[in-house]
């Protein structure tokens, strides 16, 4: 439990110093730590935390307990469910090496994701601008990696045949990290894509051209209308992204449920965890589409 209080003489920067810390409400919070927090979460904030409080602050209830445990506790999940495909799932389906390859591939990424997350809101409370931008940008950066890694997946078995497509889509995907890499992680850009006003302009515009792009080819390439699969995968790519998108707009932008009663989901309840679990709902709903285009390649085609 993080050791840390008040000290009550210091009212311009409210820095802990003792044996306690003290949770604090919305309005109380920096200027600059307001605008990426929500206003109907009304209390339950911890800040002005140094890396170890911060640490230490994960075994005391705050409005952050919820958004750490939603990601840590489904990132264990993955590693059992990665493992349980491996040994049981894809031996069971007679998987070849390009299965096992994908499966373990995609439960690290969502590992990844789901752990990214879990390590800012830890360091939610930190003091330091720049530690707890750094935290959101490694958020932010798993994000994207992950929406790159589910469509190099669909790349994989969508374009099994083509070594040519598989290789220019995969490679572009790997070469799209670089850029985000650097709008999210390098101090000198950080600050200012990290921002809500930004961040949706940097992810959303190109990532939403390049599945479309896929998505397309994919119809177009496995022969359209004359066939009775190519429909199944921009079936399945629309139905996960319409997933995050209607939860996005529910628990995001509309803020709900907080936005209707301000203060009564301030622990749990409100709508960044209700995101998280819709998170977790995408990421199990993929991997069922995967196993989906498995069963199409071993039933319909022969390279």
């Amino acid at each position: 439990m993080a050791n840390v209080r008040i000290d009550p003489s210091d009212h311009s920067t409210n820095r802990m110093t003792g044996s306690r810390a003290k949770l604090c409400r919305y309005d109380e919070l920096p200027v600059w730590k307001k605008i990426y927090m929500c206003p109907h979460v009304v209390s339950g904030y911890m800040t002005d935390l140094s890396t170890l409080q911060c640490l230490k602050s994960t075994y005391r209830l705050s409005n952050e307990t919820g958004n750490v445990l939603t990601h840590v506790v489904p990132a264990v999940a993955f590693l059992i469910l990665g493992l349980y495909d491996h040994h049981v799932t894809i031996p069971g389906r007679h998987g070849d090496d390009m299965d096992y390859v994908i499966s373990a591939i995609y439960s690290i990424i969502c590992q990844t994701l789901l752990l990214s997350s879990a390590t800012y809101h830890i360091f939610t409370p930190h003091r330091c601008r720049s530690v707890f931008t750094l935290g959101l940008g490694l958020d932010l950066f798993g994000i994207v990696l992950t929406i790159l890694a589910v469509l190099a997946t669909f790349v994989a078995y969508c374009f099994k045949c083509s070594m040519f497509w598989r290789m220019f889509y995969q490679i572009l995907c790997v070469t799209m990290l670089i850029p985000y890499a650097a709008m999210f992680l390098h101090p000198k850009y950080r600050f200012h894509w990290v921002r809500p006003e930004n961040r949706l302009v940097g992810i959303g515009p190109p990532l939403a051209i390049l599945s479309f792009a896929f998505i397309a080819q994919s119809y177009l390439y496995h022969g359209g209308w004359g066939s009775d699969t190519a429909w199944i995968y921009p079936a399945r790519c629309f139905r996960n992204g319409g997933i995050y998108i209607a939860a996005f707009l529910l628990f995001h932008i509309k803020n709900i449920p907080q936005v209707w009663f301000p203060g009564r989901f301030d622990y749990v309840g409100h709508g960044h965890q209700w995101w998280h679990l819709a998170v977790v709902l995408g990421l199990l709903d993929w991997r069922d589409a995967l196993f989906v285009f498995q069963g199409i390649q071993q039933q319909s085609l022969s390279c």
